[in-house]
Parts: structure tokens; C-alpha cells; sequence
């Protein structure tokens, strides 16, 4: 199964309802579970008055997730009570352009539900790696750049039986295990 992640550059040559076409997704956001794990999608390309980025039509500094997706996200993490790992474009570590606006929202749902382990992000190119309240933030650095495959950045993610999250970085991406948090 493949999954995907709406983000900004995205939005630079199609619409939502492209992505979604091209993707086979249902929405731009989503969740799924896999050996015991909940997946969890979040779409942050929204403006701060709800509007979703539309093809060549939005500000990059300007990502927000709305109200519903934000009950939604709720919902989801009180219903399913197992160990969650976030997915999203933006970051939600932190405020400043880089960052969904109301981030801090979103972290309070997150460590709210108790069951959140680890949020794998994006947005910022240089990448970034921190743990707040209990919840590992991993940014990955960007694929934009120089061709080669030592300007790529990607890694694999392993789920041991403790919880602990290995992380292959290829590329720029960097290797490193994350501790069972939840």
C-alpha cells in the first residue's frame, strides 16, 4: 500500500482534487492502521480563513489545519487508543513560517490523546529533529537541489516490538533510533 502526503510544492503544479485523482486517495488527509499501529495523515495546506491551496494559488507561509480536520484528528486518537505515528507536510513543532499557524493546537491534541509517538514532517529544508513532551518530531531534509543520489533525502522507518522507531537515512537524510515514548 502507498500513502501519500499533500504539500505546498504540490500545490505548485496541480490541485487538490488532482492529487487526489492521481492518488487514489478519498481526502488529503487520512488514517490507516498497520501491525498495531495507527497511521495517521494530516493536510495542512489551508489558509488561515479555511481555504484550501489550490494549484499556483497560495502562500507557503500560510499553512493551517481547520477546525474539522482538527476534530477529526481528535476523534481518530480517541477511538483508536493504540500507538499513533502523525504524518504532515509542515511542521508542527515549533511557530514561525516553517510551521503550520496553529500548531500549538494541534501538539495540544496530540499529547492530549497520550498515544502519539512520533511525528514524521517536512517543509523545513534543512531538516530538524527534537522531542517534545513525550513526542519525537523527525523533519526530514529536502529532496530539492543539486541531482545526484547524494542530494537525495529519504529513509526507512522500522517499528521494533518495543516501540522504538529505527530511522535509515539515505542521502541527506539522517539515521537515528527514537525511544518508545508512548
Amino acid at each position: 500500500p502507498r500513502h501519500y502526503v499533500l504539500g505546498n510544492h504540490d500545490a505548485d503544479s496541480i490541485s487538490k482534487a488532482q492529487f487526489i485523482a492521481h492518488t487514489a486517495a478519498a481526502e488529503t488527509f487520512s488514517s490507516f492502521a498497520y501491525a498495531g499501529r495507527r497511521f495517521i495523515i494530516l493536510d495542512a495546506c489551508f489558509t488561515r480563513d479555511g481555504a484550501p491551496y489550490e494549484k499556483g494559488d497560495f502562500d507557503w507561509t500560510d499553512a493551517n489545519l481547520p477546525p474539522e480536520q482538527l476534530a477529526w484528528l481528535e476523534e481518530e486518537l480517541a477511538t483508536h487508543r493504540g500507538p499513533t505515528i502523525i504524518f504532515i507536510h509542515q511542521r508542527l513543532d515549533g511557530k514561525g513560517e516553517y510551521f503550520v499557524n496553529n500548531a500549538q493546537e494541534a501538539r495540544r491534541i496530540l499529547e492530549d490523546a497520550g498515544n502519539v509517538g512520533a511525528v514524521f514532517q517536512g517543509h523545513y529544508h534543512r531538516g530538524n529533529y527534537q522531542c517534545l513532551n513525550g513526542i519525537h518530531y523527525y523533519t526530514l531534509k529536502s529532496v530539492l537541489g543539486p541531482e545526484g543520489p547524494q542530494h537525495n533525502a529519504y529513509a526507512i522507518v522500522e517499528v521494533d516490538r518495543a516501540g522504538n522507531l529505527h530511522i535509515e537515512g539515505f542521502g541527506k537524510a539522517q539515521s537515528m533510533t527514537l525511544a518508545a515514548q508512548r
